[in-house]
């Protein structure tokens, strides 16, 4: 399958939303499922982390956009040859650098404390990258309580617009069922592969999926 074949050389994006809204509770928590975003993510990978507020599609609500650097593959290295293995640790040391770098860039970023929730702007965005192909896969993270009361963006988004992306929601205050219900369902009709709820309390589930992705 020439498409799946694509795929492999083609970067993976990790697009994050993170709620900004006054109505959302768990922000410190949603900041630490961010750290481990930000250990799991693929070397090659994009990774755009994004504040949701009450126009979540605008540029300004840019928190870091960046490629994760990449490393040399364990198995491609001599282990008796010292210079491979020299560059080996430079590599690993250049990506934890990236990662202390950007954690402290999301712990300071400032929490806009929006009036409203707009989730689907956030999404429209999502579906321009899906739609651009530039990616071989896109994996969404919603760090949200989906209280969604914006709806500017509902015209952009059609069935299949988010054909063959992931959606994991985290950090996820479980209150009506029916709240659930309704955003899996609309992500089926968006076409997402796989829709995954994680609650505040439960990183190592949130960790064991991330590094499966």
């Amino acid at each position: 399958d020439d498409n799946s074949d694509n795929n492999t050389k083609q970067p993976a994006l990790y697009l994050v939303g993170l709620d900004g809204s006054g109505s959302y509770n768990y922000d410190a928590v949603a900041r630490e499922f961010i750290t481990i975003i930000l250990n799991n993510a693929k070397p090659g990978s994009v990774v755009s982390i994004r504040w949701i507020t009450s126009d979540s599609y605008t540029p300004g609500n840019s928190i870091i956009s960046t490629t994760v650097p990449e490393i040399v593959n364990e198995k491609m290295v001599n282990p008796f040859d010292r210079a491979q293995k020299a560059q080996k640790l430079l590599g690993e040391n250049r990506i934890n650098e990236w990662r202390e770098e950007l954690k402290t860039k999301v712990e300071q970023a400032q929490f806009p404390n929006s009036d409203h929730t707009d989730i689907l702007g956030f999404l429209t965005l999502a579906s321009e990258k899906v739609r651009e192909r530039t990616y071989g896969k896109v994996y969404m993270v919603i760090l949200s309580d989906l209280k969604n009361n914006v709806s500017k963006y509902s015209q952009y988004l059609s069935e299949g617009c988010l054909d063959n992306a992931s959606v994991v929601i985290g950090a996820y205050e479980y209150g009506d069922p029916a709240v659930k219900r309704d955003w899996s369902g609309r992500f089926e009709r968006w076409g997402t592969d796989r829709i995954m709820f994680v609650a505040p309390e439960d990183m190592p589930e949130f960790k064991a999926l991330i590094s499966e992705l």
